[in-house]
């Protein structure tokens, strides 16, 4: 019985060292998830653990004490890592006191060892020690699994309890045997033997499960990186599916009006469509740097997709408005939230008023809203707001660059007011600004006001521009509250 009981530790320590190096080299923790480390850890304690009670009748009993101490350890491991698992902070306070506990059973272990007919109190020391970290630990895995109702989880439960039930069994009967109490460890009965490698078996089930757990959670974040990078060649495709709509309608704005400067207009449409493109086209490029070199996290990926949905969105919405406007087609309106619309657009335009340090004041009346198509009017402040932006950056102002918006409403109309403190509108220029491409501002392509106009005329509302009192631009739009 003494050698099969030293044979099974040596393979156990062999298996469980395995694991070990097995989880090292194939699972990549992150930083993100420095709790799964626990893991690593309980592993290395437990293959410890077995290689001391292996070679302990061949060097010396002392690595027994070695051994208890780090089955222990081993449990307390997993309990660290169970905590985290369900988000539970630890202080550094809560963890210097976690690894405190092995140290104080190995100072109650070894004058234990050393003390002749102390066998059940050796074994009662470790095993209720151990029976009380597994209770934790069943407790720990039923709130986690009620969380997510995971079946690996609920077998890793299954095979804690079952642990936890051989150890409650080999503590009673080395509590209650009769005879001989100074029994040797590797000399046990058949009964106590099966008992115990019950439980050593289940640890190392345990670590079995943990490490499919582990896989299984790779292969599904590898499957939803997958879909992240299959979302954005979709929406790859559906920027060149846009860029080809832009050329159908310069062929058809080529058949309404065959005395269009097609030059100018091209470059309108291409000023229009630039922005949300050249957006799209530089997350796309990061996106495939950061997947080239691997380094891509799911946070990111969703953070770069949710940018490219939302500049394709603004793309999407430019080509609609102008389809629309040469098309004649009426417009589809419904009750929309001026104030929301205005703030939408500031997002857009986040990264231009951040780059070129400008401010924006807002003053937005209240329960301001209207009928009206959201994706037209969202277009109209698009431009006119660009137009302020294009103002400002074209020259250094001491103040500093600062964009005013301001709602207001009364019974019968929405009122919209957008102010720079840019250089204003040249006098030669006030006359033909809202004509199709007459300069604007500083950005010299007119398709914008004159889209702006257009769209504000079909909603039968009014635009217009007013001179500021000491510098810079304001445009006006009013929108009626019915149809």
């Amino acid at each position: 019985m003494e050698i099969a009981n030293q044979t099974f530790f040596l393979v156990f320590a062999l298996l469980s060292f395995t694991f070990f190096l097995s989880f090292l080299w194939n699972f990549k923790f992150s930083k993100a998830d420095s709790a799964n480390y626990n893991l690593l850890i309980s592993i290395g304690l437990y293959g410890l653990c077995c290689l001391s009670f292996g070679l302990a009748p061949w060097v010396n009993n002392f690595l027994l004490t070695i051994a208890n101490t780090c089955y222990v350890a081993a449990n307390i491991a997993l309990v660290i890592l169970y905590k985290k698992w369900n988000q539970e902070k630890l202080t550094w306070q809560v963890i210097f006191a976690f690894w405190c506990i092995p140290l104080i059973i190995a100072c109650l272990y070894e004058p234990l060892r050393t003390t002749v007919n102390s066998f059940s109190q050796r074994v009662a020391l470790v095993t209720i020690s151990q029976e009380i970290l597994l209770l934790w630990q069943m407790i720990l895995l039923f709130k986690f699994f009620k969380n997510g109702r995971d079946r690996v989880i609920q077998l890793i439960l299954g095979l804690t309890a079952l642990n936890f039930f051989a150890s409650v069994a080999r503590t009673y009967r080395t509590l209650t045997a009769e005879g001989q109490l100074n029994i040797f460890l590797y000399s046990e009965d058949p009964i106590a033997f099966g008992i115990r490698w019950i439980g050593f078996t289940c640890v190392l089930l345990v670590y079995i499960v943990l490490g499919i757990y582990y896989l299984q959670q790779q292969v599904d974040k590898k499957q939803e990186l997958q879909g992240k990078i299959n979302l954005a060649e979709d929406e790859n495709l559906e920027i060149s599916r846009l860029l080809q709509e832009k050329e159908l309608l310069i062929s058809s704005l080529l058949k309404v009006n065959k005395t269009v400067e097609i030059s100018a207009l091209s470059a309108s449409i291409a000023h229009e469509l630039n922005q949300p493109l050249g957006a799209s086209s530089i997350n796309i490029e990061f996106l495939q740097q950061k997947l080239a070199q691997n380094k891509l996290s799911p946070e990111s990926a969703q953070e770069i997709l949710g940018q490219l949905a939302s500049d394709n969105l603004r793309a999407s919405n430019i080509i609609k408005s102008l389809r629309e406007a040469f098309a004649g087609d009426a417009t589809i309106a419904g009750q929309h939230d001026i104030n929301t619309l205005i703030k939408n657009v500031l997002s857009f335009a986040k990264p231009e008023l951040s780059i070129h340090q400008i401010k924006v004041n807002l003053k937005l009346a209240p329960e301001v809203s209207a009928p009206i198509n959201s994706g037209e009017i969202q277009q109209v402040l698009i431009n006119i707001l660009n137009n302020s932006i294009n103002a400002i950056a074209s020259q250094k102002i001491a103040e500093g660059g600062l964009v005013t918006i301001h709602s207001s409403s009364t019974d019968q109309e929405i009122r919209i007011a957008i102010s720079d403190n840019g250089p204003g509108i040249s006098q030669e220029k006030k006359g033909q600004l809202f004509n199709l491409f007459a300069g604007v501002t500083n950005s010299g392509m007119g398709l914008g006001l004159w889209l702006c106009r257009h769209i504000i005329i079909r909603h039968n509302g009014k635009i217009w521009h007013e001179n500021m009192p000491t510098q810079g631009a304001r445009f006006i739009i009013i929108l009626p509250k019915d149809v």
